[in-house]
């Protein structure tokens, strides 16, 4: 979990034990914590494990976590460039994408913004990550994300890498190859999409491939 996405679901088996992984959490730099139940026999310190990863839930992650970087741009692209993520939800079913923008969205720019989100996706765009410095990065342009806190490496994550490039960002989580398997991306419910709060911030809830939010 990190960044807004949820942690990976799964099963950990044991030579006499199995454990249901419900959630996964770094704890220190390339250490994962993964938390669950035991739901057959018991695991001991020692014993010579198995991970398996729940493959359906983390590519419906992967989908909705590369469909925030098209809503992030999108909204940019179509609202000014002082739009900036100050949130996000990225769960198998759903993501939520909170945003600053000084007013309530109207009815027209949430369906605009819909969209060119679905026209990117419709586009099959490559999305590809890449390692550069941080300085470098920068220099390019890419979004990086106050108070967020960067090494001197840092991951960049690009839908289109070649001009004209749609989106980048810096970004650690997992994606898509392609934004076509994202499917199409729904804004539900407009209310949500559209309320300002004290704070400037506001978010949209969004599903994708006909999934409810």
């Amino acid at each position: 979990e990190g960044g807004g996405q949820v942690g990976d679901y799964g099963e950990i088996i044991a030579p006499n034990g199995r454990v249901v992984v419900e959630d996964t959490q770094t704890v220190a730099e390339r250490l994962i914590a993964h938390r669950g139940r035991v739901v057959e026999g018991r695991i001991a310190v020692g014993d010579t494990v198995t991970a398996r990863v729940d493959a359906q839930h983390r590519e419906d992650t992967m989908r909705n976590h590369t469909g925030t970087h098209l809503l992030h741009a999108a909204l940019r692209k179509l609202l000014g460039t002082h739009v900036r993520q100050s949130g996000s939800l990225v769960a198998p079913d759903h993501l939520r994408f909170d945003f600053t923008h000084p007013e309530p969205l109207t009815e027209e720019q949430i369906a605009e913004v819909q969209r060119l989100v679905n026209d990117k996706v419709r586009q099959d765009l490559p999305v590809e990550a890449r390692q550069t410095s941080y300085d470098q990065a920068m220099s390019e342009g890419v979004l990086a994300f106050f108070g967020e806190k960067y090494g001197e490496e840092v991951r960049v994550v690009e839908v289109n890498s070649v001009a004209p490039r749609f989106s980048a960002e810096l970004c650690g989580g997992t994606h898509c190859r392609r934004t076509g398997e994202i499917g199409e991306l729904i804004i539900a419910p407009p209310a949500a999409a559209k309320t300002a709060i004290a704070t400037h911030s506001q978010e949209i809830c969004t599903v994708s491939s006909g999934r409810k939010c």
